[in-house]
Protein backbone atom coordinates (compact mmCIF):
# COMPACT_ATOMS: atom_id res chain seq x y z
CA UNK A 1 0.00 0.00 0.00
CA UNK A 2 1.36 3.41 -0.94
CA UNK A 3 1.79 6.16 1.60
CA UNK A 4 -1.48 8.02 1.96
CA UNK A 5 -3.66 5.09 0.89
CA UNK A 6 -6.37 4.02 3.35
CA UNK A 7 -8.80 1.19 3.79
CA UNK A 8 -12.51 1.92 4.09
CA UNK A 9 -14.43 1.49 7.36
CA UNK A 10 -15.93 -1.58 5.73
CA UNK A 11 -12.79 -3.45 4.73
CA UNK A 12 -10.11 -2.29 7.16
CA UNK A 13 -7.92 -5.07 8.63
CA UNK A 14 -9.42 -7.83 6.48
CA UNK A 15 -6.58 -9.83 4.97
CA UNK A 16 -6.71 -10.55 1.25
CA UNK A 17 -6.84 -14.14 0.04
CA UNK A 18 -7.70 -16.06 -3.10
CA UNK A 19 -11.18 -17.56 -3.41
CA UNK A 20 -11.24 -19.43 -6.70
CA UNK A 21 -10.48 -16.78 -9.30
CA UNK A 22 -11.65 -13.92 -7.05
CA UNK A 23 -9.86 -11.97 -4.34
CA UNK A 24 -11.66 -12.45 -1.03
CA UNK A 25 -11.67 -10.67 2.31
CA UNK A 26 -10.34 -12.57 5.30
CA UNK A 27 -12.83 -12.84 8.17
CA UNK A 28 -13.97 -14.91 11.15
CA UNK A 29 -17.59 -15.47 10.10
CA UNK A 30 -17.24 -19.07 8.93
CA UNK A 31 -16.76 -20.90 5.66
CA UNK A 32 -20.27 -20.24 4.32
CA UNK A 33 -19.68 -16.49 4.19
CA UNK A 34 -17.88 -15.34 1.03
CA UNK A 35 -16.75 -11.72 0.99
CA UNK A 36 -15.13 -10.59 -2.24
CA UNK A 37 -12.40 -7.98 -2.10
CA UNK A 38 -11.92 -7.11 -5.77
CA UNK A 39 -10.71 -3.59 -6.60
CA UNK A 40 -12.97 -3.57 -9.67
CA UNK A 41 -16.13 -4.35 -7.69
CA UNK A 42 -15.18 -2.07 -4.80
CA UNK A 43 -14.59 0.80 -7.23
CA UNK A 44 -17.90 0.09 -8.94
CA UNK A 45 -19.87 0.00 -5.68
CA UNK A 46 -18.27 3.22 -4.47
CA UNK A 47 -19.59 4.82 -7.66
CA UNK A 48 -23.02 3.24 -7.15
CA UNK A 49 -23.20 4.82 -3.70
CA UNK A 50 -22.00 8.23 -4.82
CA UNK A 51 -24.61 11.04 -5.06
CA UNK A 52 -23.15 11.83 -8.49
CA UNK A 53 -24.40 8.46 -9.80
CA UNK A 54 -28.15 9.09 -9.40
CA UNK A 55 -30.34 8.67 -12.43
CA UNK A 56 -29.82 6.93 -15.73
CA UNK A 57 -26.33 5.35 -15.26
CA UNK A 58 -27.22 3.65 -11.95
CA UNK A 59 -29.10 0.58 -13.31
CA UNK A 60 -26.20 -0.19 -15.64
CA UNK A 61 -23.70 0.03 -12.80
CA UNK A 62 -25.81 -2.39 -10.76
CA UNK A 63 -26.09 -4.73 -13.76
CA UNK A 64 -22.32 -4.80 -14.13
CA UNK A 65 -21.75 -5.48 -10.44
CA UNK A 66 -24.31 -8.26 -10.25
CA UNK A 67 -23.06 -10.05 -13.33
CA UNK A 68 -19.56 -10.24 -11.86
CA UNK A 69 -20.86 -11.37 -8.46
CA UNK A 70 -23.14 -13.98 -10.03
CA UNK A 71 -20.29 -15.42 -12.11
CA UNK A 72 -18.29 -15.99 -8.93
CA UNK A 73 -21.29 -17.71 -7.30
CA UNK A 74 -21.88 -20.07 -10.22
CA UNK A 75 -18.18 -20.94 -10.41
CA UNK A 76 -18.25 -21.94 -6.74
CA UNK A 77 -21.65 -23.60 -6.30
CA UNK A 78 -22.99 -24.89 -9.61
CA UNK A 79 -21.86 -28.46 -10.38
CA UNK A 80 -19.73 -29.15 -13.44
CA UNK A 81 -18.91 -32.16 -15.54
CA UNK A 82 -16.33 -33.01 -18.20
CA UNK A 83 -17.85 -33.03 -21.68
CA UNK A 84 -16.86 -33.31 -25.31
CA UNK A 85 -18.32 -30.45 -27.36
CA UNK A 86 -17.68 -30.27 -31.12
CA UNK A 87 -16.72 -26.80 -32.35
CA UNK A 88 -17.26 -25.35 -35.82
CA UNK A 89 -13.81 -26.75 -36.66
CA UNK A 90 -15.00 -30.34 -36.21
CA UNK A 91 -16.31 -30.88 -39.78
CA UNK A 92 -12.90 -29.90 -41.16
CA UNK A 93 -10.72 -31.57 -38.55
CA UNK A 94 -11.70 -34.31 -36.07
CA UNK A 95 -9.56 -32.63 -33.42
CA UNK A 96 -11.95 -29.66 -33.37
CA UNK A 97 -13.64 -30.87 -30.19
CA UNK A 98 -13.50 -29.13 -26.82
CA UNK A 99 -12.91 -31.57 -23.97
CA UNK A 100 -13.14 -30.06 -20.49
CA UNK A 101 -15.38 -28.75 -17.72
CA UNK A 102 -18.84 -27.38 -18.37
CA UNK A 103 -21.78 -26.60 -16.09
CA UNK A 104 -24.06 -29.59 -15.81
CA UNK A 105 -27.23 -29.42 -17.88
CA UNK A 106 -29.27 -31.69 -15.61
CA UNK A 107 -29.31 -29.36 -12.58
CA UNK A 108 -31.89 -26.61 -12.21
CA UNK A 109 -31.28 -23.05 -11.11
CA UNK A 110 -33.93 -20.88 -9.42
CA UNK A 111 -33.40 -17.13 -9.10
CA UNK A 112 -35.58 -15.10 -6.78
CA UNK A 113 -36.27 -11.57 -8.00
CA UNK A 114 -37.27 -9.33 -5.08
CA UNK A 115 -39.55 -6.55 -6.31
CA UNK A 116 -38.54 -3.98 -3.75
CA UNK A 117 -35.53 -2.02 -4.94
CA UNK A 118 -36.30 -2.71 -8.59
CA UNK A 119 -35.93 -5.97 -10.51
CA UNK A 120 -32.49 -5.35 -12.03
CA UNK A 121 -30.48 -7.78 -9.83
CA UNK A 122 -32.75 -10.77 -10.44
CA UNK A 123 -33.06 -10.07 -14.15
CA UNK A 124 -29.29 -9.76 -14.56
CA UNK A 125 -28.69 -13.10 -12.85
CA UNK A 126 -31.40 -14.76 -14.94
CA UNK A 127 -29.94 -13.46 -18.21
CA UNK A 128 -26.39 -14.42 -17.21
CA UNK A 129 -27.54 -17.93 -16.25
CA UNK A 130 -29.26 -18.43 -19.61
CA UNK A 131 -25.97 -17.64 -21.35
CA UNK A 132 -24.30 -20.76 -19.92
CA UNK A 133 -27.19 -23.08 -19.00
CA UNK A 134 -30.15 -24.46 -20.95
CA UNK A 135 -32.92 -21.89 -20.52
CA UNK A 136 -35.39 -24.69 -19.68
CA UNK A 137 -33.40 -25.31 -16.50
CA UNK A 138 -33.44 -21.69 -15.29
CA UNK A 139 -36.43 -20.23 -13.47
CA UNK A 140 -37.16 -16.69 -12.28
CA UNK A 141 -39.51 -16.34 -9.29
CA UNK A 142 -40.87 -13.01 -8.05
CA UNK A 143 -41.45 -11.74 -4.52
CA UNK A 144 -43.13 -8.37 -3.93
CA UNK A 145 -41.75 -7.01 -0.66
CA UNK A 146 -41.69 -3.68 1.15
CA UNK A 147 -39.96 -2.52 4.27
CA UNK A 148 -41.90 -1.75 7.43
CA UNK A 149 -41.03 1.19 9.70
CA UNK A 150 -42.23 2.45 13.06
CA UNK A 151 -43.46 5.95 13.95
CA UNK A 152 -39.87 7.16 14.23
CA UNK A 153 -38.81 5.94 10.78
CA UNK A 154 -36.83 2.99 12.11
CA UNK A 155 -36.90 -0.04 9.79
CA UNK A 156 -38.62 -2.87 11.66
CA UNK A 157 -38.80 -5.61 9.06
CA UNK A 158 -40.15 -6.72 5.70
CA UNK A 159 -43.73 -7.16 4.55
CA UNK A 160 -44.39 -9.71 1.83
CA UNK A 161 -47.17 -8.45 -0.46
CA UNK A 162 -47.27 -11.25 -3.00
CA UNK A 163 -45.31 -14.01 -4.72
CA UNK A 164 -44.98 -15.78 -8.04
CA UNK A 165 -43.29 -19.09 -7.26
CA UNK A 166 -42.91 -21.29 -10.32
CA UNK A 167 -42.61 -24.58 -8.46
CA UNK A 168 -40.50 -26.46 -5.96
CA UNK A 169 -36.85 -25.63 -5.29
CA UNK A 170 -36.08 -29.31 -4.70
CA UNK A 171 -32.92 -30.46 -6.52
CA UNK A 172 -32.20 -26.86 -7.52
CA UNK A 173 -29.63 -24.22 -6.73
CA UNK A 174 -31.48 -21.21 -5.27
CA UNK A 175 -29.94 -17.74 -5.62
CA UNK A 176 -31.48 -14.71 -3.88
CA UNK A 177 -30.11 -11.39 -5.18
CA UNK A 178 -30.64 -8.72 -2.50
CA UNK A 179 -28.43 -5.66 -3.14
CA UNK A 180 -28.35 -4.24 0.38
CA UNK A 181 -28.36 -6.92 3.11
CA UNK A 182 -28.72 -4.72 6.19
CA UNK A 183 -30.44 -6.97 8.73
CA UNK A 184 -30.98 -10.14 6.70
CA UNK A 185 -34.75 -9.85 7.11
CA UNK A 186 -35.51 -9.76 3.37
CA UNK A 187 -33.58 -12.96 2.65
CA UNK A 188 -35.11 -14.60 5.72
CA UNK A 189 -38.64 -13.67 4.59
CA UNK A 190 -38.00 -15.16 1.15
CA UNK A 191 -36.60 -18.41 2.53
CA UNK A 192 -39.51 -18.77 4.95
CA UNK A 193 -41.93 -18.35 2.03
CA UNK A 194 -40.22 -21.14 0.11
CA UNK A 195 -40.40 -23.34 3.20
CA UNK A 196 -44.12 -22.69 3.50
CA UNK A 197 -44.65 -23.41 -0.22
CA UNK A 198 -43.78 -27.10 -0.05
CA UNK A 199 -41.08 -27.56 2.58
CA UNK A 200 -38.53 -28.80 0.04
CA UNK A 201 -34.81 -28.13 0.45
CA UNK A 202 -32.64 -26.80 -2.36
CA UNK A 203 -29.29 -28.35 -3.24
CA UNK A 204 -27.75 -25.04 -2.18
CA UNK A 205 -29.10 -21.66 -1.09
CA UNK A 206 -27.10 -18.51 -1.85
CA UNK A 207 -27.80 -14.95 -0.76
CA UNK A 208 -26.16 -12.65 -3.34
CA UNK A 209 -25.52 -9.13 -2.03
CA UNK A 210 -23.61 -6.11 -3.24
CA UNK A 211 -23.24 -4.86 0.35
CA UNK A 212 -23.71 -6.75 3.60
CA UNK A 213 -23.39 -5.75 7.26
CA UNK A 214 -22.18 -7.86 10.20
CA UNK A 215 -25.80 -7.89 11.42
CA UNK A 216 -26.95 -9.31 8.10
CA UNK A 217 -24.25 -11.96 8.17
CA UNK A 218 -25.13 -13.08 11.68
CA UNK A 219 -28.89 -13.13 11.07
CA UNK A 220 -28.62 -15.40 8.06
CA UNK A 221 -26.06 -17.66 9.75
CA UNK A 222 -28.27 -18.13 12.82
CA UNK A 223 -31.60 -18.60 11.04
CA UNK A 224 -30.37 -20.56 8.01
CA UNK A 225 -27.09 -22.27 8.90
CA UNK A 226 -26.96 -24.21 5.62
CA UNK A 227 -27.21 -21.10 3.45
CA UNK A 228 -24.25 -19.41 1.79
CA UNK A 229 -23.86 -15.65 1.68
CA UNK A 230 -21.86 -13.82 -0.97
CA UNK A 231 -21.18 -10.10 -0.93
CA UNK A 232 -19.03 -7.74 -2.94
CA UNK A 233 -18.47 -5.46 0.07
CA UNK A 234 -18.74 -5.72 3.85
CA UNK A 235 -19.86 -2.48 5.55
CA UNK A 236 -19.28 -2.12 9.28
CA UNK A 237 -18.98 1.65 9.52
CA UNK A 238 -20.88 1.94 12.80
CA UNK A 239 -18.23 -0.06 14.65
CA UNK A 240 -15.84 1.47 17.20
CA UNK A 241 -12.38 2.36 15.92
CA UNK A 242 -10.63 -0.50 17.74
CA UNK A 243 -13.00 -3.00 16.08
CA UNK A 244 -12.30 -1.58 12.62
CA UNK A 245 -8.62 -2.33 13.14
CA UNK A 246 -9.28 -6.05 13.51
CA UNK A 247 -10.21 -8.81 11.09
CA UNK A 248 -14.00 -8.78 10.48
CA UNK A 249 -15.83 -11.03 12.92
CA UNK A 250 -13.21 -10.81 15.67
CA UNK A 251 -15.45 -8.76 17.98
CA UNK A 252 -18.97 -9.72 16.90
CA UNK A 253 -20.71 -8.13 19.88
CA UNK A 254 -19.22 -4.72 19.09
CA UNK A 255 -19.29 -4.90 15.30
CA UNK A 256 -22.01 -2.98 13.44
CA UNK A 257 -22.84 -1.63 10.03
CA UNK A 258 -26.18 0.01 10.87
CA UNK A 259 -27.25 3.41 12.14
CA UNK A 260 -30.11 3.98 14.60
CA UNK A 261 -32.68 3.68 11.79
CA UNK A 262 -31.25 0.37 10.53
CA UNK A 263 -29.65 1.87 7.42
CA UNK A 264 -26.23 0.70 6.27
CA UNK A 265 -23.07 2.68 7.03
CA UNK A 266 -21.33 3.68 4.84
CA UNK A 267 -23.89 2.00 2.56
CA UNK A 268 -25.22 3.35 -0.71
CA UNK A 269 -27.82 5.82 0.55
CA UNK A 270 -31.08 4.08 -0.33
CA UNK A 271 -30.16 2.14 -3.47
CA UNK A 272 -33.69 0.81 -4.00
CA UNK A 273 -35.14 4.31 -3.94
CA UNK A 274 -32.44 5.55 -6.31
CA UNK A 275 -33.12 2.72 -8.76
CA UNK A 276 -36.87 3.27 -8.85
CA UNK A 277 -37.23 7.00 -8.00
CA UNK A 278 -39.72 5.99 -5.30
CA UNK A 279 -39.04 6.78 -1.64
CA UNK A 280 -40.69 3.70 -0.09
Amino acid sequence: MKEGDTLTRGERSGSQARHGDALSLGHCYGDRIHLLNEPYLLSLISRIGSPDSDGEPLPQLVRTGYKRLFQAILNEHFPTTTECVPTRMAPADPRGVYVGPRFRHDVRLVICSIVRGGVVPGQVCYEAACEVLPSRNVRLDFFCASRTVDAHGVVTGVQLDGTKIGGSIKDSILVIPDPMCATGSTVATVLEAYEEFDGAEALAVVSANLIVTPEGVQAIKERFPKAHLWAARLDRGASPEHVLNTIPGTYLAEESGLNENQYILPGAGGLGEALTNVDV
